[in-house]
C-alpha cells in the first residue's frame, strides 16, 4: 500500500500476523478449524441489512457460485499455516449456517486480533507498506475526517495460493 493523501488525523491500516495468532490457538481450536472451508460472497447474507445497496444489488444479480477457500491455509513457500478469511464476505463456514458463521468469526476474529499479532501503520505521505497477504489480515479503518483524502494505492503481485 502506498500512501498518496493521508488524513491529518487516523486513517491507520491495522495488520494482523495471522500465522502467530494461529499458533497461539490453543490446540482444540486447531484441530477444529484445521479442514475448515470458508464460502465468500462479495457480502455475506447475515451482514446485508446493514451493507451497501450497491453491493448487495450487484451480488445479487451476478448470480455467481461463493467462492471456497480453506480457513486455515498453508503458506506456498514457507509451509506455515495462518487463518485467513473476511468476516463481511464470509457466507457460511463449514456446516454452518450464515448466522452462527458470524457468531464463530466473530470469536475467532476475538482470539486472533489480539494486540500482540498487529501493528496499525499510521500513514505519511510516500509510505509503503507491504503486506504477505497470505499470512496477515488486514482491515482499513474509518476513523478519520471523511472530508480528508485517503488515498492509498495497492499493488498485487501474483504468486502460488496458499492452499
Amino acid at each position: 500500500l502506498y500512501a498518496v493523501a493521508v488524513p491529518d488525523k487516523g486513517g491507520a491500516t491495522s495488520v494482523c500476523n495471522a500465522r502467530s495468532a494461529y499458533e497461539a490457538l490453543p490446540d482444540d481450536i486447531q484441530v477444529q478449524i484445521a479442514d475448515v472451508k470458508t464460502e465468500n460472497t462479495l457480502i455475506s447474507s447475515a451482514r446485508m441489512k446493514t451493507a451497501n445497496p450497491d453491493v448487495v444489488k450487484a451480488q445479487l444479480e451476478a448470480k455467481k457460485p461463493p467462492t471456497v477457500h480453506p480457513l486455515v491455509r498453508t503458506h506456498p513457500e514457507t509451509g506455515t499455516k495462518a487463518v485467513w478469511f473476511h468476516k463481511s464476505k464470509t457466507e457460511t463456514v463449514t456446516g454452518m449456517s450464515p448466522e452462527e458463521t458470524q457468531d464463530f468469526l466473530q470469536d475467532l476474529t476475538d482470539k486472533v486480533t489480539q494486540p500482540q499479532f498487529c501493528y496499525a501503520h499510521e500513514y505519511q505521505p510516500g509510505d509503503l507498506l507491504i503486506i504477505d497477504d497470505r499470512a496477515s489480515l488486514h482491515k482499513a479503518p474509518s476513523d478519520y475526517d471523511q472530508n480528508q483524502h485517503r488515498r492509498l494505492y495497492r499493488l498485487l503481485v501474483r504468486g502460488d495460493r496458499p492452499y
